[in-house]
């Protein structure tokens, strides 16, 4: 499918446009249409609060346009909405392991098991929530060592080392 884009004084107007819609519209293409090349988003490295702009720029043959996609940073107004974004998930993760560990405390009757939970409980609690909080760092759950969840003391836990979210 071929694709054109209103040019006006140098500069693409709109969006492009499959060959057929503007045949039915004018009958023809337009002197101020010109070729378009739809290209894939590239894979770009984005910062943390970076996002993907695209624009459409002539080609090197001086006559196809195409679209060129930069990482552009966040606006103050995007940055805040993401913020507000993480911080609400960062708050949900937290009640979702606090009611997790709510639920393995009514399960056990070993002391060792609930005081593990409890002292988890604690630390999600206590869990100090950066100004930016890709920042924040979780506590370790507790983990199952020969059948008994007890206190994660792990150096080298994920959950440790890593800051959220962890993908």
């Amino acid at each position: 499918m071929s694709f054109y884009i209103q040019i006006e004084n140098g500069q693409p107007i709109g969006h492009p446009y499959p060959e057929e819609n503007i045949l039915d519209v004018h009958g023809q293409i337009p002197s101020n249409f010109q070729p378009f090349i739809h290209k894939d988003k590239p894979d770009i490295a984005f910062g943390r609060y970076q996002r993907h702009q695209k624009t459409y720029g002539l080609s090197s043959d001086g006559v196809t346009w195409t679209e060129i996609f930069t990482a552009v940073d966040m606006t103050p107004e995007e940055k805040t909405i993401e913020i507000n974004y993480w911080n609400g998930t960062l708050d949900a993760l937290i009640q979702r392991h606090i009611d997790h560990a709510n639920d393995m405390i009514s399960k056990t009757e070993n002391p060792v098991e609930s005081a593990s939970w409890n002292a988890y409980i604690a630390a999600m609690n206590a869990i100090v929530k950066e100004p930016d909080p890709m920042d924040t760092v979780m506590p370790m759950m507790p983990k199952k060592i020969n059948g008994v969840f007890v206190p994660n003391t792990d150096t080298h836990n994920v959950w440790n080392t890593k800051p959220w979210p962890w993908y």
